[in-house]
């Protein structure tokens, strides 16, 4: 993240709200990839960067929904309850799991199973 006491200030809150020691790692981890990627403070930035930058992680990254999905939750808890800039985050998307169709067999492929 930007700064140690932006990092700091995001652990606390996460512990009193009593998030698990691995959701404080991957919360934290998430916002300092996101300060990282444009390179400046993340309460310096507002929605457009965070719209921005979940386009980038979708088209040009081809991350993971899960991973996806874990990035707009740290974003989402860190402009809601560390910086308290909850117009930062109206453009905050989560991702919804790919649908895959069951696979059916044709009547041969049912008979030369049994």
């Amino acid at each position: 993240m930007g700064t140690n006491g932006l990092r700091e200030r995001m652990e606390q809150v996460l512990r009193v709200r009593n998030y698990s020691e691995r959701t404080v790692e991957t919360y934290v981890d998430a916002v300092k990839r996101y300060a990282n990627y444009w390179g400046r403070r993340p309460d310096q930035l507002g929605a457009e960067e965070v719209r921005s930058y979940q386009i980038w992680l979708r088209d040009e990254k081809h991350v993971s929904w899960s991973f996806f999905n874990q990035t707009a939750g740290a974003l989402r808890f860190f402009y809601t309850y560390v910086v308290e800039r909850p117009e930062a985050i109206q453009r905050v998307w989560h991702a919804r799991r790919e649908r895959k169709l069951p696979v059916i067999l044709s009547v041969e492929e049912l008979m030369q199973f049994l």
